[in-house]
């Protein structure tokens, strides 16, 4: 299955601290998981380079079942916005 997700603003009122978490369900023949930041926004951690508006994929070329990202918000627009705060599976940010 092939699915994207699109994360809200870190900067909204109330987002510091927010989680969420996203699981491979079922196996993708495509493009896999991918979790969209909003423009302003980017998702670091686990060794990954940050970059402002680029997704994290969970390839259908390499997805497992179980693989897993849990992310939290730090309430603030930019580099910083979102961390991974727990990873299992091979992830990888948009080229």
């Amino acid at each position: 299955v092939d699915a994207v997700f699109t994360l809200p603003s870190a900067a909204g009122a109330g987002m510091a601290g927010v989680e969420y978490e996203f699981s491979c369900g079922a196996l993708s023949s495509g493009t896999g998981l991918s979790i969209s930041p909003n423009s302003a926004d980017a998702i670091g951690g686990n060794g990954l380079t940050v970059v402002l508006d680029k997704d994290l994929i969970n390839s259908g070329a390499s997805d497992r079942l179980g693989d897993y990202v849990k992310l939290i918000c730090t309430g603030v627009a930019g580099a910083t916005a979102w961390r991974i705060v727990g990873i299992i599976g091979t992830w990888a940010k948009e080229s």
